[in-house]
């Protein structure tokens, strides 16, 4: 079933970078029939299919601008610091996958989820006074600025390989990081 297109959408026909036409059919031979786009009071309520498209959280800042202005950066916010708790990390589901979200050394941070060692979930884990993430099974640390495992699994079964784990993981499965900023409150991962 097509849709109807809104009345402020870009026509797919147009190749360059002008306003939206001001309807359907428009052949763009008369650049009278262009006007920018209305501002978000002017919209009113959204149409109810273009909010169920959206997942919650992803909705575009420039959408969300109250002054109708310039576009805004379009990110996601992840977290609130306050929802961190004492260990100061938390497990987030995002279209990246599951990430490690949290605030190291008063910095916010996202890195994968997975630790290296045996797949443990670090956002299960908890930040260490040095500013390091650390694995909730068996205390491998992470350096969540550059992804690197500073301290190999803790343990006396883990000692004799400790050392070969810790090598192969910075040089081959270091944890990936995401770009996040701490605004008003929350972690946003920047897109």
């Amino acid at each position: 079933m097509r849709r109807a297109r809104a009345p402020w959408a870009v026509c797919p026909t147009r190749t360059d970078k002008s306003p939206p036409c001001t309807g359907a059919g428009d052949d763009h031979s008369d650049r009278a029939t262009h006007r920018p786009p209305p501002a978000l009071s002017d919209l009113g309520p959204l149409p109810a299919w273009w909010v169920a498209d959206i997942s919650p959280g992803r909705i575009p800042r420039r959408y969300l601008d109250p002054k109708g202005g310039s576009e805004m950066a379009d990110d996601t916010k992840l977290v609130n610091v306050k929802d961190l708790g004492e260990r100061g990390v938390a497990k987030v589901h995002t279209r990246h996958g599951q990430l490690a979200v949290g605030k190291a050394s008063g910095k916010p941070f996202a890195v994968s989820n997975r630790c290296r060692h045996l797949g443990a979930s670090l956002g299960e884990g908890t930040v260490t006074e040095d500013g390091c993430l650390q694995c909730p099974w068996h205390g491998a640390r992470y350096d969540v600025t550059t992804g690197k495992m500073t301290r190999g699994p803790q343990g006396a079964l883990f000692a004799p390989v400790r050392q070969l784990v810790c090598a192969l993981t910075n040089s081959l499965a270091r944890l990936k990081r995401y770009q996040v900023v701490e605004r008003t409150g929350g972690i946003h991962l920047v897109e």
